[in-house]
């Protein structure tokens, strides 16, 4: 494949994901801010995630968005995707990171230890989103049962029930930043 082709794709690539980025409804951030910078010679700094891996970013997506609202201000992603390569190459992480599944990001905000602080009491809380997360789970009209979402059709904005997802992540705080993901159980820490 050429340069030129392959660009072309990565055009297209790019095209698709700010259209699922879309659905997401996100109100603070938009698909160039998660695909990450453009270098000078056109490739973006961090890889394009491959498209299997798009629904993992939902849960934490819309929980940094949460977390921009709640603030006031920015919050900056500076890292998303990585490659195994590019992972094993950074002093300390894990070689199971969960940006290897597009499912975390580093992101830095003036306000670091008050989001640290709010993404910590935030475990277990109820989010709305308007998509299958899985392994979401649904809370039907009666407010208090959560059924599984392998078990429901995907929620129709129309129909006026909320599609739902209990917030269970790493979440980490460092001197540059933090790090929030959504690997489906607590997980914390402190490198200050």
């Amino acid at each position: 494949m050429r340069d030129g082709e392959a660009a072309a794709g990565l055009d297209e690539l790019e095209q698709q994901f700010a259209s699922w980025f879309a659905r997401l409804g996100l109100r603070h951030f938009e698909a160039h801010e998660v695909l990450g910078p453009v270098l000078e010679d056109g490739r973006r700094k961090w890889p394009m995630p491959e498209p299997l891996h798009w629904d993992n970013a939902i849960a934490p997506l819309i929980v940094l968005d949460a977390l921009r609202e709640e603030l006031g201000e920015p919050v900056v992603i500076i890292a998303g995707n990585r490659t195994e390569e590019y992972n094993a190459a950074l002093k300390g992480s894990s070689p199971v990171s969960q940006h290897l599944a597009f499912r975390a990001f580093d992101f830095y905000t003036r306000q670091k230890v008050r989001a640290y602080e709010l993404l910590l009491a935030w475990q277990g809380r109820i989010f709305e989103a308007p998509v299958e997360i899985m392994p979401a789970q649904r809370l039907l009209s009666d407010g208090k049962t959560f059924v599984p979402y392998k078990s429901l059709q995907l929620w129709d904005q129309r129909g006026g029930e909320s599609t739902v997802f209990r917030y269970a992540g790493g979440v980490g705080i460092y001197p540059w930043g933090l790090h929030a993901d959504s690997r489906g159980y607590r997980a914390k820490w402190d490198f200050r």
